[in-house]
């Protein structure tokens, strides 16, 4: 593949290294305060969202260097991550090249379950990923095979989602079993993964997609608790400022214009209101995560616009 432009590479580098700083910063503080209570990390683990403190039991606590092979990850560059194997036999030749990054939830109950779903042979699903709450990484299906993720699918007209992308599931019971936010250490080992993927495929910001948005209709996930502006400020996606730009007056005919040229599925152009439902709340799951009811307000029809401005003449 062709050289990554050096701008792009150091930023990542960056990136790489903020993570690693606050990861240290994090265990050192941890050492200095001694080993606690476990009353004392049940509170820790309260905490919600990805910004939250959970601490994984045996981690590393220390900062002698001798006790650093305990750690999940290693604080070098280029970083080497720790990854579990556990093999699916769901999976199959590509057709074509990956350009695409697709995002899921597991939506069951535990890991435990989610795992057993993705190798079981009858179940005719997998990924190529699973990343825990805690972070631990299990690789299902290599890279180069066509992992069975997306189902049916489209995006920018493009059908067989599954050969053109990699697929990873993250662990959260969904919208049937408790949704909850999804924690730091799960959030940081996905921006670590998605670097790499994103070195080995060439793959536009664009294209950094949830399975909702690929599904229009049929699935919600990650859902509207995944912070789509915090991985894209890692590098990874794609996420506007919209807080720019006017706004401007516009209808339901320009909101399926724009949602179109960005890619998503839409109805035929002389659609109504309630033909679009799906497609809006699709675009809302993702890119206006504070109102995922399907209707077209004005800061939907902004942003939008904004994303669709964002796509140039491509």
């Amino acid at each position: 593949m062709p050289a990554m432009p050096m701008s792009a590479v150091a930023m990542r580098l960056i990136v790489m290294a903020g993570i690693a700083m606050r990861r240290v910063a994090r265990h050192s503080k941890q050492a200095k305060g001694g080993r606690g209570t476990a009353e004392d990390e049940t509170q820790q683990a309260k905490g919600k969202g990805h910004g939250a403190l959970l601490q994984r039991p045996g981690a590393m606590r220390s900062r002698r260097r001798a006790d650093w092979k305990r750690a999940r990850f290693r604080l070098a560059w280029p970083r080497t991550m720790r990854i579990a194997e556990h093999p699916s036999p769901n999976h199959d030749a590509r057709k074509s090249a990956v350009d695409m990054l697709i995002l899921h939830y597991t939506g069951m109950r535990d890991a435990a379950e989610a795992l057993a779903r993705l190798v079981l042979p009858a179940a005719k699903v997998s990924a190529h990923y699973l990343i825990d709450e805690d972070g631990a990484l299990t690789r299902l299906v290599p890279e180069e095979r066509r992992a069975w993720h997306a189902g049916v699918s489209l995006w920018r007209g493009r059908g067989d989602i599954n050969s053109a992308s990699i697929g990873i599931e993250l662990v959260n019971p969904g919208h049937e079993w408790g949704y909850r936010r999804f924690p730091t250490a799960q959030m940081e080992a996905l921006a670590e993964l998605g670097h790499g993927i994103l070195a080995r495929h060439k793959i536009p910001t664009r294209h950094v997609l949830a399975h909702s948005d690929v599904a229009i209709g049929r699935k919600e996930d990650p859902g509207e608790l995944f912070d789509w502006a915090w991985l894209a400020g890692q590098g990874i996606g794609l996420w506007p400022d919209f807080a720019r730009g006017q706004r401007r007056a516009g209808d339901l005919a320009d909101l399926r214009r724009d949602l179109a040229r960005f890619g998503y599925a839409c109805p035929p152009e002389d659609a109504q209101e309630a033909d679009m439902t799906e497609a809006i709340h699709a675009f809302q799951l993702h890119f206006r995560p504070e109102q995922c009811n399907g209707v077209a307000d004005a800061e939907t029809l902004h942003r939008a616009a904004i994303l669709a401005a964002s796509c140039g003449g491509v």
